[in-house]
């Protein structure tokens, strides 16, 4: 059986301001990847969050932004969090659909899906 990898790769411009976030404020734990263009958070069961420098000339169309969902511990915490580093949560058509879900930008506008509570 060939091995199964798993992740998520966001392009962005500003590397270091992304990285404190997905760090910081969604509290990822330190990246076991780190340097000038490339910073990679392990998400356990080997999934890999792998945030990567743009080149400047390189367009990034709202059609390539990834989405990131995270089911914390403690949601309240989590939203607590984000609302001390200023980030409150938009309106989204998943709201919609799941009023347990809800979405905040990280600093280069991907969505961030923060699960609330178990879906049913």
């Amino acid at each position: 059986m060939p091995p199964l990898f798993c992740g998520i790769i966001i392009k962005v411009r500003n590397l270091e301001r992304c990285r404190n976030f997905y760090r910081d404020v969604l509290r990822l734990g330190n990246p076991v990847t780190d340097s000038n263009f490339r910073c990679e958070f392990s998400l356990g069961s080997g999934m890999r969050l792998v945030l990567c420098k743009a080149r400047e000339e390189e367009q990034l169309a709202d059609t390539t932004r990834s989405a990131v969902w995270l089911v914390p511990e403690n949601p309240a915490f989590q939203l607590d969090l984000l609302a001390s580093y200023g980030c409150l949560p938009g309106a989204d058509e998943l709201n919609l659909l799941y009023p347990n879900v809800k979405c905040y930008r990280d600093p280069e506008n991907n969505p961030v899906y923060i699960v609330t509570e178990p879906m049913k």
